[in-house]
């Protein structure tokens, strides 16, 4: 059941004329609305693949976008319930009909947005070899591609089953349940770094693979370099880094701040190219900067050792070792 309750524009009469009261303007302009059913009342939508939250309190919509939360009043709209707003000299915009929504912050237009209300992840992934397979979870199915993709089971999301720690459903006739648990696992084929260990079954056959994210392991984390090439910083000298979940990171450096686009690669994270302020620093430090941001830019994969710290690597050799 949507979160919303529609009131057709063509059941109300509204003429605002400049003898009317601001008072009189506001009830009209509410009374054309399509309002939220309940006050209080919440619902979560998957646009593409970032979990949108929202909920109507005090005549507002409010909906949270990866950790920023928006608060937009309604406004008049023919059909559905519609909600904008600025927000840091960005003008925001959900429109909600039925189940469905679009999205627009800034120059930003979501992809549509869907209703879920599961207790599922927004979206998931899990991967797994020897035989491969591969499971998605989306805005509005799940699906799961075995023997490299020769052979495709889908089922509609609603259709999931949760118990307590599994998921269950019947996907093109086949018995198909999935579980996880937190742990670093790394792919036997890739190598990366997923952040949970994931157990597949299909009718009698079980499967092991790694799920979620990999980038969760290293996105909104302040990295403090400790060595370069295994070779510890100089005293004095400090370099971070902070990869952001928009494709962006960047930090201080030796001598100079810097950033640039990043990405998951067939390996693991891929930076660059970067760009760089313009200050001058000795030139013991320089040569520190110059060594960081060549390896960094040259970045083939990344692991984390026994103490948690983060390792990107080069294809010659080189790497970067960084504490949280």
């Amino acid at each position: 059941m949507s979160l919303f309750r529609v009131i057709p524009l063509s059941l109300i009469a509204v003429s605002l004329t400049a003898c009317m009261s601001m008072t009189d303007i506001r009830e009209s302009f509410r009374s054309a609305q399509a309002v939220p059913a309940t006050e209080g009342g919440y619902a979560r939508f998957v646009c593409g693949n970032v979990d949108v939250p929202t909920r109507f309190e005090n005549d507002q919509l409010y909906l949270t976008i990866d950790g920023v939360e928006y608060a937009l009043p309604a406004v008049i709209a023919a059909s559905g319930a519609r909600y904008a707003g600025e927000h840091d000299g960005k003008n925001v915009e959900f429109w909600n009909k039925g189940r469905e929504a679009s999205l627009t912050v800034g120059q930003r237009e979501y992809p549509r947005c869907h209703q879920v209300d599961d207790g599922l992840p927004a979206t998931y992934r899990a991967v797994g070899q020897e035989p491969s397979w591969l499971l998605l979870l989306e805005a509005d199915a799940a699906r799961l591609y075995l023997q490299h993709g020769s052979e495709e089971l889908t089922a509609p999301r609603d259709r999931i089953r949760t118990g307590s720690d599994r998921w269950h459903v019947n996907m093109d006739g086949k018995r198909v349940s999935f579980s996880m648990e937190d742990g670093l696992c790394r792919d036997t084929m890739s190598g990366i770094p997923h952040p949970h260990r994931a157990t597949l079954s299909v009718d009698d056959n079980t499967y092991q693979g790694c799920g979620g994210n990999p980038l969760d392991l290293v996105e909104w984390i302040t990295w403090h370099v400790v060595s370069i090439d295994d070779e510890p910083l100089p005293a004095g000298v400090n370099i971070d880094m902070l990869f952001m979940d928009d494709g962006r990171m960047g930090g201080q450096s030796a001598c100079n701040r810097y950033f640039g686009p990043f990405q998951l690669g067939e390996q693991g994270v891929n930076v660059g190219p970067l760009a760089r302020t313009l200050k001058l620093c000795d030139p013991a430090r320089m040569k520190v900067e110059e060594t960081f941001v060549k390896r960094l830019e040259s970045a083939f994969s990344h692991d984390f050792d026994e103490q948690g710290r983060l390792i990107i690597r080069d294809a010659q050799g080189g790497s970067i070792r960084a504490r949280r």
